[in-house]
């Protein structure tokens, strides 16, 4: 029994430094807008020091946000009505002192002064088209899906050795879920 008891303990207090740095999904809310689902989001990005200090270091940061919409209830194999990635970078730039964050799947780019700033507008998707209305069955509920995660993949190759066995590297906000009424 206070082997178990230690081992929980244990456990826990070894998890507890993740939560603290784990991204989280703030506020998340779905709108009918001209006969399109438009979602608008906000992710805190709490990155870790390490995280931190490579971006400080020039290395940029990716992160991707996996969308999903699914009818409820449905079947293992049934597909899903929409699934895709929303990528975003942050960058430093020594030059400039500047916070570069761009969408990667449009390539706007836009500069910030400080980096609180920059995180905040990576983390602000707002308006963005997920699934059109005729897309979805009416009198069935249908359940968007929402993951934000550090694109491992995305960092320099001498980096990716220590982001994979590392867990100050393995940042994601795991599945928010809300229904879609139609």
């Amino acid at each position: 029994m206070r082997r178990r008891f230690l081992s929980w303990l244990l456990l826990g207090v070894l998890a507890w430094p993740l939560g603290a740095l784990a991204f989280q999904v703030v506020k998340a809310n779905a709108r009918l807008d001209h006969g399109q689902f438009v979602i608008d989001v906000l992710i805190d990005y709490r990155f870790s020091e390490d995280a931190l200090e490579a971006l400080a270091n020039g290395v940029p940061l990716t992160t991707e946000v996996h969308i999903q919409v699914r009818r409820v209830g449905a079947w293992i194999w049934e597909g899903d009505v929409v699934e895709f990635r929303v990528r975003g970078q942050i960058r430093y730039l020594p030059v400039s002192a500047l916070y570069q964050v761009t969408d990667l799947d449009t390539g706007e780019r836009r500069n910030f002064v400080s980096r609180a700033a920059a995180i905040h507008a990576l983390g602000d998707l707002q308006g963005l088209p997920v699934v059109r209305e005729d897309q979805l069955e009416k009198g069935e509920d249908y359940e968007l899906k929402i993951k934000a995660s550090l694109d491992i993949e995305a960092l320099p190759l001498p980096l990716r050795p220590k982001a994979y066995i590392s867990s100050a590297w393995n940042l994601s906000t795991g599945w928010t879920r809300w229904r879609l009424r139609h």
